[in-house]
């Protein structure tokens, strides 16, 4: 808009002098500010067809710069000038965006090649669309809009810490399991955990008699025990304050999972689903299965109704999990109606007005601070 008023009082300027004047000079001046700017845009009478390519790697860490490289090719005959591009990077995990632009100018059968640099602080599947939008004449009077985009993906790893996993006495089991602790001992008589010298105070049952004459001296067999996909992780993904409340949420969430594949403990892990807002189950039986976990929970956009409880009861009668821990912002709601003579631990955020224990609904409570969430939850009871 400003170079037009430029050009609107240069056409006034000239064509005044030359009424004054009225010589060869000052027409050719008013010939060459009325008329040169229009000849200017006649290549804006024909669209330009440009060609797009993005070079990004496919994963990056939190705060480290990543280099784009964006070449765009201009396939006619006809110069494009001060077209105008666009860099919009979303964070599919916490909503949160930026943005840069930037001006080019391509010959004709000319390529550019256009460098962005672009950082997360957050964890999540970063969406990044480079965008023409329009390009302008010679002297900057008229733009036409373009219509060529390109679109990649970037997974910004979390930062994942790993807890230490205590095993609560309250642990159930079922007779009929065929799978057996790694960590323990238990009581199961058809599978042996391991074998070690008399203590006083251990059952006559459990001596290894054969053993026990050759090795001269009182050996007994502890016995295995039993287990089942009997833990449910939940992510709650409403309600977050922040961006980095987010983040920290979804670090802890991964590093629970992870640490509980690399510990052997079978579990499902449930989320809300990003279309349908159903839940979804996931289980993780083994490390090898957690990668595809997380790229999952890395797209998950922020939800703002509802809670996972909620959703869990809607799908399922009762809760048949015998520990159940929801990673969230805020107690979920809906909470209570998973409590079937189980555990029910939760994990969020220090906040006013909430503390650490047993809540009246028979919850726990285990807050963590946004910045030392990795020492707050060193050690996690399952």
């Amino acid at each position: 808009m400003k170079s037009k008023w430029i050009w609107l009082v240069a056409c006034v300027a000239a064509a005044g002098a030359y009424l004054f004047e009225n010589n060869p000079g000052t027409l050719t001046v008013l010939i060459c500010v009325v008329f040169l700017p229009l000849i200017g845009m006649l290549p804006l009478l024909f669209a330009p067809k440009l060609q797009m390519e993005l070079d990004i790697s496919t994963s990056a860490e939190k705060d480290q710069p990543v280099q784009c490289k964006l070449r765009i090719s201009n396939q006619r005959m006809i110069p494009v000038l001060g077209l105008n591009v666009t860099a919009r990077c979303r964070n599919w995990r916490t909503g949160s965006a930026q943005e840069q632009k930037a001006s080019v100018s391509i010959m004709p059968k000319q390529e550019k090649c256009l460098e962005f640099s672009l950082h997360s602080p957050y964890c999540g599947l970063l969406r990044i669309t480079m965008l023409a939008e329009s390009c302008g004449d010679l002297f900057g009077l008229q733009r036409r809009k373009v219509s060529c985009s390109v679109k990649k993906d970037l997974t910004v790893l979390p930062t994942l810490f790993e807890p230490q996993i205590r095993f609560s006495e309250q642990a159930l089991v079922i007779p009929d399991s065929d799978i057996y602790s790694s960590e323990k001992p238990g009581s199961d008589p058809g599978e042996i955990f391991d074998i070690r010298e008399y203590i006083p105070g251990d059952a006559i049952r459990q001596i290894h008699w054969k053993l026990s004459q050759k090795c001269d001296k009182t050996m007994i067999r502890e016995f295995g025990l039993q287990v089942v996909n009997d833990m449910l992780v939940l992510l709650e993904t409403a309600d977050a304050d922040s961006p980095e409340e987010t983040d920290a949420i979804t670090e802890v969430f991964a590093s629970l999972c992870q640490t509980l594949a690399n510990t052997g403990i079978l579990f499902q892990a449930g989320w809300r689903e990003t279309k349908t807002d159903a839940l979804r189950l996931q289980t993780v039986s083994n490390p090898g299965e957690f990668p595809d976990l997380l790229s999952r929970l890395l797209r998950l956009p922020p939800k703002k109704d509802g809670s996972v409880a909620e959703r869990f009861t809607e799908q399922f009668r009762q809760c048949n999990f015998s520990h159940v821990v929801i990673v969230g912002s805020r107690i979920p709601t809906g909470v209570q109606d998973l409590y079937n003579n189980n555990r029910i631990t939760i994990l969020l955020p220090r906040r006013d007005g909430v503390s650490d224990g047993f809540q009246p609904d028979g919850t726990y409570v285990l807050q963590f601070d946004r910045k030392s969430y990795d020492a707050d939850l060193s050690v996690l009871e399952v």
